[in-house]
């Protein structure tokens, strides 16, 4: 049996996870975190994981080169409107 390897992230709440702090300070938790773990980290909210992906290599390969393998949330996809542009002023 093989045991899968996780990035390293900050520990968190047993059950929370990280959400506290994310709830807390999104931006403090994603600098520190990038800072003490590197370039990939493991958040946890609950029990599902979220990865802060830091270098400029690793964020192009997930968004360009490995886009197909990754699924926007539901929220995001429902959203007709690309992120950052207002609709046009008629």
């Amino acid at each position: 049996m093989s045991s899968t390897t996780r990035p390293p992230g900050p520990p968190g709440n047993w059950l929370l996870g990280n959400l506290t702090e994310l709830r807390r300070d999104m931006l403090a938790l994603f600098t520190r975190a990038a800072r003490e773990y590197g370039d990939l980290v493991r958040l946890r909210i609950g029990p599902r994981s979220l990865y802060l992906v830091n270098h400029p290599d690793l964020i192009e390969e997930v968004l360009v080169h490995q886009a197909r393998n990754y699924r926007k949330h539901y929220a995001v996809r429902m959203n007709r409107l690309p992120a950052g542009q207002r609709p046009a002023l008629q």
